[in-house]
């Protein structure tokens, strides 16, 4: 087996000057193309102020990430997006989620930033894929 990325974008458009105060709550949805088990997710911020142009501020601050199915079941507990970041994970660099996927699972990504800047990067999955994944 083994592992497949899957990336997914949220408020990629602050980097072009999107309105902040849109961006600070929010839901982004996706299909994963993979059939496997999820292994882990983590999160590649833009910049250090979010892809935030008229905030600069350099930290992420009180940004609550719920991740779930098409079924609504949660991948993760609700969490702060900095327990997504690399860094918190220094042995694996990703927060470790076992959950099965379906091929053409439909993943949805809430988040609501109470304090600081709204979040902007790419969300990855890693997914250990089987066999028949070699065609996507």
């Amino acid at each position: 087996m083994e592992n497949l990325y899957h990336r997914v974008q949220v408020n990629n458009d602050l980097l072009n000057g999107g309105n902040v105060d849109d961006a600070k709550k929010g839901m982004v949805s996706d299909i994963i193309p993979y059939k496997g088990k999820l292994k882990g997710i983590y999160f590649i911020p833009y910049s250090k102020d979010c892809g935030c142009k008229e905030a600069g501020k350099t930290e992420y601050h009180h940004t609550e990430i719920r991740i779930e199915d098409t079924r609504g079941r949660l991948l993760t507990g609700v969490t702060d997006i900095r327990d997504y970041l690399k860094e918190s994970w220094a042995g694996k660099g990703y927060k470790e989620v076992h959950f099965p996927f379906e091929q053409n699972e439909r993943i949805v990504i809430n988040y609501n930033t109470t304090a600081g800047n709204p979040i902007a990067g790419e969300f990855v999955f890693i997914i250990e894929g089987e066999e028949n994944n070699c065609d996507l």
